[in-house]
């Protein structure tokens, strides 16, 4: 018995339904859509492209510094080491901007920006698109609830006709063809 209770008890536990308000459910909706989330990641890669692509126009500073011992120590050459540099160490800094490069680099910029603001345009048209979808299945669940109040007056409704209709046959006042 205590075992039968208990199995209940789990299924009426995991069978437990919770209410969301509209807001809550249009929240999670928007949260675990995966379109949602594909459009959002479309978003943030469209806007690390624009980062990049803009880059472009910062000025390019390269660090470079160099060991070489084979250059510092030759091999012996008539009883005397000859070496083509005595410590071996290079170093070095190149800077590059571009100046000009006949609007390459804009034109990019640009068509990245564009690119940018049209996912998070298709971003936000989904969201609103779910958003309504989740209301109007909100708005569809409570005509639903009113259709079936509407019924059960009727069957209530009918049910009381019939009883009427079974005790005027009862007392003659009607036949059952009526």
């Amino acid at each position: 018995m205590r075992r039968l209770l208990g199995i209940y008890l789990l299924f009426a536990l995991t069978l437990q339904a919770e209410v969301l308000t509209l807001q809550e459910s249009i929240n999670s909706t928007l949260k675990n859509y995966p379109d949602v989330k594909s459009f959002a990641l479309k978003l943030k890669q469209s806007k690390a492209s624009y980062k990049a692509a803009f880059a472009d126009y910062l000025p390019q500073v390269d660090l470079s510094a160099e060991y070489n011992a084979i250059e510092t120590y030759a091999l012996p050459v008539n009883g005397s080491f000859h070496t083509k540099d005595d410590d071996g160490w290079n170093a070095g800094v190149n800077l590059k901007q571009k100046v000009w490069d006949f609007s390459k680099t804009s034109s990019k910029v640009n068509a990245i920006k564009i690119d940018k603001d049209i996912s998070a345009l298709s971003l936000n048209e989904l969201k609103a698109f779910l958003a309504y979808k989740v209301k109007s299945l909100y708005k569809l669940m409570i005509v639903q609830n009113e259709a079936v109040a509407v019924r059960k007056k009727d069957l209530e409704s009918k049910k009381a006709y019939y009883e009427q209709a079974k005790a005027l046959v009862e007392q003659g006042l009607k036949t059952k063809a009526d």
